[in-house]
């Protein structure tokens, strides 16, 4: 979900729909007044009911009507899955930009949203194992090779290579916890010792990846909040 004001009621937000992929709309009067303000819905990951017109070859579809379809009670009270969710929804602004039904996809994502929201306690690594596996939806899902003599992750073609003379020992160490991240199941990873400085390095590490397999990524915004918030909550780990 991205959104922006249009005018002084009307709004214009971009999701990602089950049946048509990636889509523009237009909330006309979504802002009017603070009884009938629906704005509040668009706000980043939340999952929702729409009604949307489609009576022109218009790229921006007018909204009919706009409702929860499952309320989310953690991410918008909780400022660590908050910070994610609003680091997420930023690389899906950025990187999924498909126009077109893609089913799995949108599962993977509906169903990403709603373990975020019930996880009980805040996972420091959630949105590093997202990347990795939005990767294989998006079609450059790395080839988990890691071995004794393959312990450098070429980004450009997504496999470890025989590492050189410049890696260290730290480079090692994040690129032996990016294959482990790669064998997980679902949505967690197990290693729940990893130190505030690997996971920067590993989110960096993955970003770079992103930024070289999709246009338009850039330099994220809400990068800069994330690792400060993980700093604070991670304090010492």
């Amino acid at each position: 979900m991205h959104a922006f004001p249009f005018g002084e009621t009307s709004t214009i937000f971009h999701c990602y729909t089950e049946e048509f992929g990636r889509i523009t709309l237009m909330g006309k009067g979504i802002r009017k007044s603070k009884k009938n303000n629906r704005s509040n819905l668009l706000q980043p990951l939340f999952l929702l009911n729409l009604e949307i017109y489609f009576k022109d070859n218009s790229e921006i579809k007018l909204v009919k009507e706009i409702s929860r379809s499952v309320p989310l009670n953690s991410i918008p009270e909780n400022i660590v899955k908050s910070t994610q969710a609003i680091f997420l929804a930023e690389i899906l602004y950025r990187g999924v930009r498909e126009e077109h039904e893609n089913r799995p996809l949108f599962t993977f994502l509906y169903n990403a949203v709603q373990y975020l929201d019930l996880i009980d306690r805040p996972d420091p690594n959630f949105h590093l194992v997202f990347l990795c596996l939005l990767s294989r939806y998006l079609g450059f899902y790395p080839k988990n090779n890691f071995s004794e003599t393959n312990r450098l992750f070429d980004p450009v073609n997504g496999i470890f290579i025989r590492e050189y003379n410049g890696i260290t020992d730290s480079d090692i160490t994040v690129n032996y916890l990016l294959s482990k991240m790669l064998e997980s199941e679902g949505f967690v990873f197990k290693d729940s010792g990893m130190s505030r400085e690997n996971r920067n390095k590993l989110l960096r590490l993955l970003l770079n990846f992103y930024e070289i397999h999709l246009e338009g990524m850039g330099n994220l915004k809400s990068v800069e909040v994330l690792t400060a918030t993980f700093d604070s909550f991670s304090s010492g780990s």
